[in-house]
């Protein structure tokens, strides 16, 4: 499902869109694109944008604010001028108040080569390699886990999401830390280690979703859908969009899994337990 903007001459990319709407080059693509790079990276001043855009009338910005805010999966915060002045303009107060939404699919892959190129055709893009260490805490209830991108920056993440087959609704909380292993440090002694996940993750952006094709040690090969809801937008919409991701992507019912990661190798590790119990009685 691509996403359309209802301005800019027709743009549909979504950092094209953003870029059309941010500059003042009319349609030149390297002014564009320098507008793009300075509206995510922070160098955009909010204040010529404002004075170009009532904030009363950017709707037509909510898929551009869709697009930067599933930057976030890359660990790059977006806390420059430009996007905390496009998030003020689409979100409604309870939008800002309330947990991010995600419909989030998980299934194994059978064929990297295949899938890696039917996700770059979807995206038209190359992905972007992200190397990943999830540290998962002890809790009472949900996830908590701290993600360390092996760069120094990390991401402490809460999120709550019911363990079935197909498309299901996670609501999330995202912390960034500037220092994932002081932070994995007070952690790990306040709430207790369950286990731990390295990864190698290869992210797509098509439209409103972000497809993740990890390659997971001691486990093998999965992709991750997370269709990025909206206020307007209920769990069956992103049902809808996560479908037919997974037709192009010919992803079976018997191919889904139910877990997070730390799950699966939870009960691999128990079933090698029973068999070596079993061995030995």
């Amino acid at each position: 499902m691509g996403v359309q903007a209802e301005r800019g001459k027709g743009v549909a990319h979504p950092i094209q869109a953003a870029a059309a709407m941010t500059s003042s080059g009319g349609d030149d693509p390297d002014v564009m694109a320098t507008a793009a790079q300075n509206f995510i990276g922070g160098k955009l001043d909010a204040q010529p944008f404002a004075a170009h855009h009532d904030p009363a009338s950017v709707s037509f910005l909510l898929p551009v604010f869709i697009c930067l805010h599933a930057r976030c999966e890359r660990g790059k915060p977006l806390q420059s001028p430009g996007y905390i002045y496009l998030f003020e303009c689409c979100a409604s107060p309870a939008q800002r108040n309330q947990m991010p939404r995600n419909v989030e699919v998980k299934a194994r892959i059978h064929d990297w080569e295949r899938t890696l190129q039917v996700c770059k055709q979807l995206s038209g893009s190359n992905g972007e390699q992200i190397l990943q260490r999830d540290v998962f805490f002890n809790t009472t209830k949900d996830r908590l886990k701290l993600r360390d991108f092996q760069d120094g920056t990390g991401q402490l993440i809460y999120y709550e999401r019911p363990d079935q087959l197909g498309p299901k609704l996670s609501n999330y909380s995202i912390s960034n830390t500037a220092d994932p292993n002081g932070l994995e440090a007070v952690l790990t002694q306040a709430l207790g280690v369950r286990g731990k996940v390295v990864k190698e993750r290869f992210l797509f952006l098509v439209g409103q979703t972000r497809i993740h094709l990890d390659r997971v040690k001691d486990l093998g090969d999965f992709l991750e859908l997370e269709v990025v809801l909206i206020e307007s937008q209920t769990a069956q919409d992103g049902d809808l969009i996560a479908q037919e991701l997974m037709n192009s992507l010919k992803i079976s019912q018997d191919d889904l899994l139910t877990g997070a990661y730390m799950d699966l190798l939870q009960d691999k590790k128990n079933d090698h337990l029973s068999e070596t119990v079993m061995a030995s009685s």
